[in-house]
């Protein structure tokens, strides 16, 4: 990386084939492949925007955080005062943290990237980056990344850090927990949260439903101020949640649903016939139920029955068919012989 800011702007080249800064010497290697050239200092500082998302669902699901949402998580965690934040899985995130250092010299954030993709070694020294699986725990590059990690976790007695983390869509909750439980631990050592790329969740026009992801914290809720620009408010009187702008908050639910929602039905009595004086065990009209649903589940049975017997008819018909143009063959075949 520090040879490769060395060289003019004319001389920085980036392969988009195989997603490689080049240096002179591997040019040559390249040459038929597509070329971007005048690769800028600015380019370099985002480098989620010049390198293709991992999105093979099957081994990836690179889905990156918007700028929107890690602009707020930036201004969020410099309010709260940390100083320090460990991102486990957001390369977004960690490159904005360290875009606003460079650009304001009243930031004193600083931020260590654990990532999978390790194509982003091209673009950070060793103590901004280590080539990580957040499901087994493992440092690719051994224990001098390792060391990188506790050091950054335990720096200032472990004060002013906290970690943020974006696992993949589908990942195992159990061995995430592992090791989120054993970087918690190497921090205790040193102790005296819409995404870009994706076409279904993303903000604005081009998206098409508002993003299911939810930030999972443990810092307490009252501190977490969400953008009113946004439709965010709080839910109702003292109550330390927030709303989307289209629900209402019903003070006969006591809790926030749509406008059209129901809330007169009964919380409680029988699941039956609705009467509140009993519950379904004790319902006159248990019996009478019971013997509706047999009947739709007999009435279910011989439809399955029938259409089994129907499937195994023609099967047999079609083997009949087989059965006969076979023969039919053999005796001409034997005719022909005699």
């Amino acid at each position: 990386y520090l040879k490769f800011i060395e060289l003019p702007l004319s001389q920085r080249k980036f392969c988009q084939r195989c997603q490689q800064l080049l240096l002179p010497d591997d040019e040559e290697k390249h040459r038929k492949h597509q070329i971007v050239g005048d690769i800028s200092i600015t380019q370099l500082k985002r480098p989620s925007q010049l390198l293709y998302p991992l999105e093979n669902k099957k081994t990836n699901a690179q889905y990156l955080f918007a700028d929107r949402s890690c602009l707020f998580l930036v201004d969020l965690l410099s309010t709260l005062g940390f100083r320090r934040v460990l991102c486990v899985g957001t390369p977004r995130l960690h490159e904005l943290i360290r875009l606003k250092a460079s650009g304001d010299k009243k930031s004193n954030i600083k931020s260590l990237l654990l990532d999978i993709d390790f194509r982003y070694s091209q673009f950070y020294m060793e103590d901004s980056f280590c080539h990580y699986n957040m499901f087994n725990h493992h440092f690719f590059d051994g224990k001098a990344a390792l060391e990188v990690c506790r050091t950054f976790l335990q720096k200032d007695k472990g004060e002013g850090v906290i970690m943020v983390t974006d696992p993949p869509f589908g990942g195992l909750v159990e061995p995430l927990a592992v090791t989120f439980k054993k970087l918690i631990a190497m921090w205790k050592e040193g102790q005296s949260q819409d995404y870009d790329n994706h076409a279904l969740y993303k903000h604005g026009k081009t998206g098409r439903k508002q993003s299911p992801v939810r930030i999972f914290t443990n810092i307490p809720p009252n501190k977490i101020i969400l953008p009113i620009e946004e439709g965010y408010r709080m839910a109702g009187n003292g109550v330390i949640a927030f709303s989307a702008k289209t629900w209402i908050h019903c003070n006969i639910c006591n809790h926030c649903a749509l406008p059209d929602h129901s809330c007169n039905g009964p919380k409680d009595g029988c699941f039956i016939c609705g009467e509140l004086d009993h519950k379904r065990s004790t319902c006159p009209n248990i019996f009478t139920s019971k013997k509706v649903n047999k009947a739709v589940r007999k009435q279910k049975q011989r439809k399955s029955n029938k259409m089994k017997m129907e499937t195994t008819k023609g099967q047999s018909m079609n083997h009949t068919t087989v059965t006969g143009k076979k023969k039919r063959r053999e005796r001409a075949h034997q005719y022909l012989c005699s």
